[in-house]
């Protein structure tokens, strides 16, 4: 399920997203991002009420060493706290 552009928890009481939302976040954000990086990122989002749809957050890939690409979160300047 998507709600506001983030992964919605489960209805369940579970603390997890689900994977279909990890591989659909997957393909619209950051297509490099590990499946750690991307459920922190989906966490963060959810815990500070940010929409990356809406430019509030980023996933940002930088390249660390040769052939290794994490990502950093951002957070948007022109988000309202």
């Amino acid at each position: 399920m998507v709600e506001r552009g983030i992964a919605k928890r489960e209805q369940a009481g579970e603390q997890g997203i689900r994977q279909v939302d990890i591989q659909e976040l997957r393909q619209m954000l950051a297509p490099k991002a590990s499946e750690g990086e991307l459920k922190v990122f989906v966490k963060y989002c959810i815990a500070n009420n940010y929409d990356p749809f809406a430019g509030d957050v980023y996933l940002i890939p930088f390249r660390q060493k040769e052939g290794e690409t994490k990502h950093a979160i951002v957070v948007s300047v022109n988000v309202k706290v």
